[in-house]
C-alpha cells in the first residue's frame, strides 16, 4: 500500500491512509515515527491555551461588568441629585426641617415659601418629602444605587427627616388604610440610623 504522508510543523510525518499512530514507514528513504506522546503533548497544549483564553475572557467580562455597574450607579446618583434639588422638593424639605423646632405642629395649616408667601399646606410638603425619599429607598432596595453610596450622600438627611415625619407617616397609613405606605423611606431611615449608631 502506498502511504500518503502528512507533514506536521515539528517535521514528523503521519500516514493519512492507514492512520496508524506510531506506525513506521519509509518516505523518501526517511524513516519517521509518530508516538502517542506527541498527541498527548498536542492535547495538553490545546487544553492550556483553552484554559488561558477562558480565564482571560472571564477577567475581561468582569471588568466590563464593573465598568457598566459603575456607570449605572453614576447615572442613578445624578438622577437622585437632580430629584432632590428640585425647587419644590427643596422647599418641602425646608418646611419639614423647620417643623422640627415646633414639635406641637402636626403639619396642619399653610406652608410658606422662603419669602413668606403661602404656597400649599404643610401636609402636602410632608407628603412630597415622603414620596421623594421613598423613591430613593426603592432605588437602593432594587440595586439601582448602592446603599453605601446613598447613605454616604444623604444618610443624615434621611434619618433627620424620618424622625420628623414618623408620626405623620403613621397617621397617613391609618387614614389611607395602607400599612406599607412609604415603607422604603422607613427602611432607608432605619439603615441610616443603625449606621450612625
Amino acid at each position: 500500500m502506498r502511504h500518503r504522508r502528512i507533514r506536521f510543523f515539528s517535521g514528523a510525518y503521519l500516514c493519512r491512509r492507514c492512520s496508524r499512530t506510531g506506525a513506521s514507514f519509509s518516505m523518501d528513504n526517511q524513516e519517521m515515527f509518530v508516538s502517542p506522546t506527541f498527541w498527548t503533548a498536542i492535547a495538553a497544549t490545546a487544553g492550556t491555551i483553552y484554559t488561558a483564553a477562558f480565564i482571560i475572557s472571564v477577567l475581561v467580562l468582569r471588568r466590563q461588568l464593573n465598568a457598566s455597574r459603575t456607570a449605572t450607579f453614576a447615572q442613578a446618583f445624578g438622577a437622585v441629585t437632580a430629584m432632590l434639588s428640585q425647587p419644590d422638593v427643596t422647599l418641602a424639605r425646608w418646611t419639614v426641617m423647620n417643623r422640627r423646632t415646633r414639635m406641637s405642629d402636626r403639619f396642619d395649616g399653610l406652608a410658606e415659601d422662603f419669602n413668606g408667601n403661602t404656597v400649599s399646606t404643610r401636609a402636602e410638603h410632608a407628603a412630597l418629602v415622603c414620596r421623594t425619599y421613598n423613591a430613593l429607598g426603592v432605588m437602593v432596595e432594587h440595586g439601582m444605587l448602592a446603599k453605601v453610596v446613598a447613605l454616604d450622600a444623604w444618610g443624615d438627611d434621611v434619618a433627620i427627616l424620618w424622625s420628623a415625619l414618623a408620626e405623620f407617616v403613621a397617621a397617613e397609613r391609618v387614614s389611607r388604610d395602607s400599612a406599607d405606605l412609604w415603607k422604603h423611606f422607613e427602611r432607608l431611615a432605619r439603615f441610616a440610623q443603625d449606621r450612625s449608631g
